[in-house]
């Protein structure tokens, strides 16, 4: 064969890897940019549950919060109205005492 067919199929074929090589970089290309993307939107959206979770968090303080100060309240008034009726049993028993002491002492002094 002639050196120009040779020179020729081998000028074919490096105009063929060229393509394939500018195909390749444009793979590469687009690699790239959709691992660019995918990490923005995943950064987006990984922000977007943080401040979504924040969110929740925060509420869940402040309704227990309510709700502990609600409990807390209760309990207050429960342990106050116990103490009240503690003295209110314990002022009963003295007055009754009171009056069976008097009326010894009276007896015991014959008045």
């Amino acid at each position: 064969m002639d050196i120009g067919l040779y020179m020729l199929k081998i000028e074919e074929i490096l105009k063929k890897l060229e393509e394939v090589d500018k195909a390749v970089k444009s793979a590469d290309e687009v690699k790239m940019k959709a691992l660019a993307l995918s990490d923005q939107i995943s950064r987006k959206y990984s922000d977007e549950i943080v401040k979504k979770i924040e969110e929740i968090v925060n509420n869940a303080v402040v309704n227990y919060k309510k709700n502990a100060a609600e409990e807390a309240k209760k309990q207050a008034e429960k342990i106050l109205q116990n103490a009240e009726e503690r003295g209110r049993k314990i002022l009963q028993r003295y007055q009754e005492r009171r009056g069976e002491l008097v009326s010894r002492a009276l007896a015991i002094l014959n008045i």
